[in-house]
């Protein structure tokens, strides 16, 4: 599976040249960043994006957090037909116990093609800093992937988490701002969408963040590298707002 930008973005995102090599993700994707910055809306479109494409979509969340503060699109809501729509299943699941639980026994056919957890660590509760729980439900989750590629015919199956960044970790830029998460250190996960503030929420009425795409270990030598930054708003009036994209690095055979 490749990845490409209007996943976040919706249909009108403008095509952006990743280079010549197809960048699997079948490792999975952390989408990380502070409070309030947008992820779930990030999240919504992409299940929405693959959902009006035919693919079904597992999103996993946390009622009352969803409900609290609902997402928004790229695109209007209206223009998203309800087939669309009745593709994307939501499971309130509160704990990865719960989520292990379900991925080992609770999916049915028409069977997932994306697998989306919206913050991970909510899940795990007391235990969000145990690197043995982290890794378990990781790998159940990149077992699950794998295993509807090999025996559903999902191909293209995968699966991305996004987590909350502490604020403080906006101003540390002597490395790379996700090396602190442990989920980023685990095998399971291949790519990191970062997400950055770029104004101060409590001064300009429109929030603009950063969204910087890095493959972990490509082709296997450890190297870090953007493919695409993206800078996005969520508007006063409700919406995601795609303002300006480009390619970072163009990586050749």
């Amino acid at each position: 599976m490749t990845f490409c930008p209007e996943w976040f973005f919706g249909r009108d995102a403008p095509a952006v040249s990743l280079g010549l090599r197809p960048y699997d993700i079948s490792g999975g994707v952390l989408l990380y960043g502070p409070p309030t910055i947008g992820k779930t809306s990030l999240l919504f479109q992409l299940a929405v994006t693959h959902a009006s494409r035919g693919t079904s979509v597992v999103f996993v969340c946390n009622r009352s957090r969803l409900y609290a503060s609902p997402p928004v699109l790229a695109v209007p809501l209206d223009s998203v037909t309800e087939e669309a729509l009745s593709r994307i299943e939501f499971k309130y699941i509160e704990s990865d116990t719960a989520l292990r639980q379900y991925l080992a026994a609770g999916l049915v056919d028409p069977y997932p093609g994306v697998l989306i957890v919206d913050d991970f660590s909510l899940l795990l509760g007391d235990a969000k800093d145990s690197k043995d729980s982290i890794l378990r439900t990781l790998s159940v989750l990149h077992d699950t992937a794998k295993w509807l590629r090999a025996t559903r015919g999902l191909l293209g199956a995968f699966f991305i988490v996004s987590d909350t960044s502490p604020e403080a970790l906006q101003e540390a830029q002597q490395s790379p701002l996700w090396e602190g998460c442990p989920l980023a250190r685990s095998h399971c996960i291949s790519h990191v969408a970062l997400c950055q503030r770029q104004s101060d929420p409590s001064v300009a009425a429109t929030k603009e963040v950063k969204l910087t795409y890095v493959p972990l270990r490509l082709s296997g030598k450890g190297e870090m590298c953007a493919l695409f930054e993206a800078t996005y708003a969520i508007l006063p009036g409700h919406s995601l707002s795609l303002l300006s994209m480009k390619p970072r690095l163009e990586i050749k055979e």
